[in-house]
């Protein structure tokens, strides 16, 4: 009996993905080398993987999951461009288990084949697994194990004193390289095998750091951090990356660098973690984004004696860390809030936001939005006192100039306009903007809003049932899982139409709310007149930045704390509740 002939699968199209981990590696024969591996597995697995759908991945780890090529391989899968994803090696494809496994399932739900190197297809098999999860715990072991030796290497490196890794502003690591280009340069011979590294200072970066000392000692709004970069700026001197355009952050982290006092320069001070929300994730770029937090004092890997040691004593460096923090009280008018010195109370601090049109950069006719901060004046006036300010914080770093319409607005003016303006609105106005925000939200009591709420619920109910049919339907688990979201979502819905629909018809009686209670309270407190009294009462009704201002006026943001009553209970049970509403105020010119 002549054997059973099954028909041939489709042969399947691969993008085939290289990957090397370092940028130097790019230029050597690596990339070659995986690229004749895809032709060796592309006649032996029966598939095709062509030449434009070769992706390289120049200079990624092996535990980056979301590197260029992992996302466009998957938009070449959902566009139908090929059926499968294929690695030369299956250390070239990941370094990390739990990272490769995530990886492979996301391939398998596009329905999309994995050729993991001579490990061959995917298949869901027990033994396949095995084989797939013993090859990945042994290239994360690789890496781990490479990571372990280099920190030892490091490690005796720093114990015998020398240069490793970098060097802090002031001085300057000389590589082999250098060293034998010096030693030509020169005509000297050069050094044979590989020379060592050493440290080195540089006197003109270190009279930068000097300089800096000097303008904080100096005092002044001259000696703030944004003094300081004008300054360096207006005499031409690069920062440390080699570029014009100091930063306050720079200049402070310099100033605050033991290093300079000490003379000891610590290596492995900081690590470097993944941020919980990427800024861009689409973005090309070569590592892992991440952000680099201090380690604990104990977990330091080791120091170096800097040559020529720290140019500050420790007691300089600590006065020139006080100068800048006080020169930059100074230059903003802080904390001139005692009465004696003439200061005011700042009632409106934290609550008080821009709301003027950001005219620079891709905001242009967006809302400000940034903090506006209050801040006295330098002067002290004939009486004694100073002039208090809330300015937009929206400025240049270092040039200072404002990027928004707003400059700043005076306490005496717009502390009265937003206290008045929440008195009357709370005082006198509580109950028409409750009743306003409730009867659009929870009141439909007209007759053509609640056969609106009616039709609505009827096409709600419809989905809801054609979601329901589509989940029975579905063939993966996929699609039965998003028909089960849409029937949940429906359902929820038409829970707060059916809500709605019932007060609106009087079949329920609506909530109740004790507005008087709250007003008779709010207007014996609102008579104070003093600013602390007032600070208080304005933080409890109003949330941070509730205060939106530009151009005379004033949108407050009122946060109403209710007390409900619901009348369907026998125990009338009484609950809290929060409702923001907000008012518009003229404030005085």
């Amino acid at each position: 009996m002549a054997a059973r002939a099954f028909p041939k699968p489709a042969r399947r199209t691969a993008i085939g993905i290289k990957r090397v981990s370092l940028l130097k590696q790019v230029g050597n024969y690596s990339f070659d080398g995986q690229g004749n591996k895809f032709a060796l597995l592309a006649d032996k697995y029966d598939c095709d993987i062509p030449a434009e759908l070769m992706i390289e991945d120049k200079g990624y780890s092996g535990t980056d999951f979301n590197r260029p090529s992992i996302r466009l391989a998957k938009k070449q899968i959902r566009a139908g461009v090929a059926n499968a994803v294929a690695f030369p090696w299956i250390d070239r494809f990941a370094r990390d288990v739990e990272g490769g496994l995530a990886t492979i399932r996301e391939f398998l739900e596009l329905k999309a084949h994995v050729l993991l190197g001579d490990l061959g297809w995917y298949q869901d098999s027990g033994w396949f697994k095995m084989q797939m999860n013993m090859f990945l715990t042994v290239a994360q072991y690789q890496r781990d194990d490479i990571a372990e030796k280099s920190r030892y290497g490091v490690m005796a490196k720093l114990a015998k004193g020398l240069a490793h890794f970098g060097a802090p502003y002031g001085w300057h690591m000389v590589t082999g390289r250098e060293i034998a280009a010096r030693a030509l340069n020169a005509g000297e011979e050069v050094p044979v095998g590989r020379p060592q590294n050493f440290y080195e200072r540089r006197v003109n970066e270190l009279e930068v750091v000097q300089l800096i000392g000097e303008l904080a000692l100096a005092g002044g709004r001259d000696g703030s951090l944004r003094g300081i970069c004008r300054e360096l700026d207006s005499r031409g001197i690069k920062t440390p990356g080699g570029k014009l355009g100091w930063n306050p952050i720079t200049v402070s982290v310099l100033a605050n660098d033991l290093t300079y006092s000490t003379g000891e320069w610590w290596y492995g001070k900081r690590k470097f973690i993944e941020p919980k929300k990427v800024r861009n994730p689409e973005a090309e770029r070569h590592k892992v984004r991440t952000v680099a937090v201090f380690k604990p004092r104990e977990e330091w890997a080791g120091k170096i004696e800097m040559p020529g040691g720290g140019i500050w004593t420790p007691d300089e460096q600590a006065a020139i860390i006080e100068g800048l923090k006080r020169n930059g009280a100074a230059s903003t008018g802080k904390p001139a809030r005692r009465a004696e010195d003439g200061g005011q109370v700042a009632i409106l601090s934290t609550l008080v936001s821009c709301g003027a049109t950001v005219i620079s950069g891709e905001g242009i006719g967006e809302e400000c939005k940034k903090a506006m901060a209050p801040a006295h004046g330098s002067s002290v006036k004939d009486d004694g006192t100073r002039t208090l300010y809330y300015r937009c914080t929206h400025r240049h770093k270092t040039e200072g100039h404002y990027e928004c319409d707003s400059k700043s607005v005076r306490a005496d003016i717009l502390h009265p306009g937003v206290w008045n303006g929440l008195k009357t609105a709370v005082c006198d106005n509580l109950q028409a903007l409750v009743a306003e925000k409730f009867g659009e939200v929870v009141t439909p009591d007209d007759e053509a809003e609640l056969a609106r709420l009616r039709e609505e619920r009827k096409r709600k109910e419809q989905k809801r049932r054609e979601a329901m049919r589509k989940e029975i339907e579905a063939d993966s688990d996929e699609d039965k899982a998003e028909y089960a979201g849409l029937v949940a979502k429906y359902k929820t819905e038409l829970a707060l139409l059916d809500r709605r629909i019932e007060a609106g018809a009087g079949e329920v009686e609506p909530e109740q709310y004790d507005l008087a209670t709250i007003q008779r309270l709010a207007r014996k407190a609102f008579q104070t007149t003093d600013p602390v009294e007032q600070q208080a009462i304005l933080l409890d009704w109003i949330p941070a930045g509730g205060v939106r201002y530009a151009n005379g006026w004033a949108e407050i943001t009122i946060l109403v704390r209710l007390n409900v009553v619901n009348c369907k209970l026998p125990e009338r049970a009484i609950y809290n509740k929060q409702l923001q509403v907000t008012t518009r105020v003229r404030i005085a010119a």
